[in-house]
């Protein structure tokens, strides 16, 4: 009869206790899958955009060298054209990076060094007629406007404001020693940035780790974000801070309030005419951390954790970043008019302020809609 009172007893003990450990493990597992989604949101931007795009910046800014290496050995209109186009692919990758402007980009101060705007002509030209040999390491002596993204753009396409196409013939060989140097420099600070998310993250201290590193672990100990909740308002916030450099910044300096008021020199790449490619790219950075897609990988991004809150603002925000994008690209009109004709005439004022307000609802709707969803 003891022994039957103690099994049944046991029996009962261990019931109540699978039944308690079920409970939590039920808990923990909602809990888990809760978590899951945000790290696996932050898994594909980290791992599969935000890496890959820098990684493609390198891969493009390197062979941006190689095709002014070749200029140089065999300077003909065909390679200065293939130099130039080179050029605007890493420019594209450039771009795309703006809506993560964030860790080794910032903390090793390599935006300025690569995309400072606007060019310092005067002190270029001065230098191009000097009889000083330029090499890489004078160029990085050099101040910021001086460097990058904009004086390789210029010394490739010209003054842009009658073309952008250089022809051969005006191409100087001191001009081409300074593309030389200046490509050359450009590639290393772009490597720079990819071995800061994928090495280290401060190159002067030997076992710094990954940037990346940080973005997939966030905690208590992690110098950086101490929440997966950190991050994603991290991610969020550089979609704003983009947004709104686009629309009040980029576009609107420019613009002016009137024709009149209208300033070609504060235009971002103007020798090319690249300007509205890259307000575009601009904004498809935006759509990629959004959306978690890029080129052909498609992946879990913002809309993901943004659903789970509230599923129509997270299709209205979708809409809007398209929305932005083609009122943007209609900038040009019928007449592929570049950004800087478009804002001196009255039709293209209107397209370049239709653009404007598009893409200020989106950076309006990040900031007082969807960042609030997060914080």
């Amino acid at each position: 009869m003891k022994k039957y009172i103690v099994t049944t007893l046991f029996v009962s003990l261990f019931t109540i206790s699978c039944s308690q450990t079920k409970n939590t493990l039920d808990k923990d597992v909602r809990k888990k899958e809760k978590v899951t989604l945000s790290n696996k949101v932050i898994q594909n931007l980290a791992q599969s955009v935000i890496l890959h795009t820098y990684q493609e910046l390198s891969k493009k800014s390197e062979n941006l060298s190689q095709s002014v290496a070749q200029l140089s050995v065999e300077p003909t209109q065909e390679n200065l054209d293939l130099a130039a186009d080179a050029w605007r692919q890493t420019r594209i990758y450039w771009e795309q990076t703006e809506s993560f402007l964030f860790g080794p980009v910032e903390s090793l101060s390599i935006d300025p060094m690569i995309d400072t705007w606007p060019l310092n002509q005067s002190d270029l030209e001065s230098i191009l007629s000097s009889n000083n040999k330029i090499t890489p390491e004078v160029i990085r002596t050099l101040g910021t406007n001086l460097k990058g993204f904009h004086t390789i753009e210029y010394l490739l396409f010209g003054n842009g404001v009658q073309t952008n196409q250089k022809l051969i013939a005006h191409l100087s060989q001191k001009e081409i020693e300074y593309l030389l140097a200046t490509s050359q420099v450009l590639a290393e600070d772009c490597q720079k940035l990819t071995n800061g998310w994928e090495a280290h993250h401060n190159p002067d201290v030997k076992d710094s780790l990954p940037y990346i590193s940080y973005i997939l672990n966030p905690g208590l100990d992690n110098e950086f974000y101490s929440s997966e909740q950190a991050v994603v308002l991290e991610l969020i916030n550089g979609m704003i801070g983009i947004a709104d450099e686009v629309a009040n910044g980029k576009i609107a300096d420019p613009l002016g309030g009137s024709i009149e008021q209208a300033d070609t020199t504060a235009v971002e790449s103007p020798f090319s005419w690249n300007s509205i490619s890259d307000f575009t790219d601009n904004l498809k950075s935006i759509r990629m951390i959004y959306t978690g897609d890029r080129e052909d990988h498609s992946g879990l991004g913002i809309i993901d954790l943004l659903n789970e809150k509230n599923p129509l603002l997270a299709q209205q925000v979708l809409n809007q970043i398209d929305q932005a994008i083609n009122k943007v690209q209609n900038i040009k009109g019928e007449t592929q008019t570049p950004f800087r004709e478009a804002i001196l005439n009255p039709k293209g004022r209107q397209r370049v302020l239709e653009a404007q307000k598009a893409v200020n609802l989106l950076f309006e709707t990040l900031d007082q809609q969807v960042l609030p969803q997060f914080q």
